[in-house]
């Protein structure tokens, strides 16, 4: 289960690369570029959304499964064909595929652990997608110094986590994981606690994603 959140933070994992992009793309700006990062956050959006809706007509292993392949083929595609359009299309269905499995990162640990072992294993969760986040980023970084279109061969990582949960995952039917509604509203501390938890996320993907492009704009790379 916990190899699921090793690819939670498969979009970034071309960052390495935004300047050796660049270059290769040498009449397309910055925030174009930028944004073949970017509009995978957003189309991922799309498919959190709608989470619930295809882990109800597919079942939450095949929906996990799909966006695993989804993400792996859809990001493998740039090494083949880098056509900045077609690199964009590509950008979005990895983005759709990502939305479809990252959120059951966590959901897998509720439905199938319980007491302490289920709390031991959602604190270890974060530390696992944050180390994670950092194995794909060094390994599309060693992958860019032979040769920075080989990079996109870091996204095979989604098709070894779609081969253990196919292997070690069991199917849970929809019954087991519908929640009881609840009236309860979240405490102003949690409120407070999630925004700051969005901030910081914000403050640092925005970090990761403009790192790249400082130390091009100024010829470090």
């Amino acid at each position: 289960m916990l190899s699921l959140s090793i690819v939670t933070g498969a979009i970034t994992a071309i960052t390495t690369i935004i300047p050796l992009i660049l270059k290769h793309y040498p009449g397309i700006s910055i925030s174009r570029i930028e944004t073949l990062v970017t509009i995978s956050s957003l189309s991922a959006l799309l498919t959190i959304l709608f989470n619930n809706k295809l882990v109800e007509k597919f079942g939450l292993k095949k929906t996990i499964l799909s966006g695993l392949v989804i993400g792996m083929i859809a990001g493998v595609i740039p090494f083949f064909n880098n056509d900045y359009l077609v690199f964009f299309i590509s950008r979005i269905i990895l983005g759709l595929g990502v939305g479809m499995y990252s959120p059951h990162a966590i959901t897998l640990i509720s439905i199938l652990y319980k007491g302490s072992e289920r709390a031991n294993l959602l604190g270890v969760q974060m530390g696992v997608g944050a180390f994670g986040n950092s194995i794909l980023l060094f390994f599309s970084g060693w992958l860019a110094k032979m040769n920075w279109h080989y990079t996109f061969f870091t996204y095979l990582w989604l098709g070894i986590v779609a081969l253990l949960v196919w292997l070690l995952v069991p199917e849970v039917h929809i019954d087991k994981i519908k929640d009881k509604k609840s009236t309860k509203s979240l405490s102003h501390s949690t409120t407070k606690y999630l925004i700051l938890s969005f901030v910081t996320f914000l403050i640092i993907w925005g970090v990761q994603l403009k790192i790249p492009t400082f130390l091009y704009e100024r010829a470090i790379v």
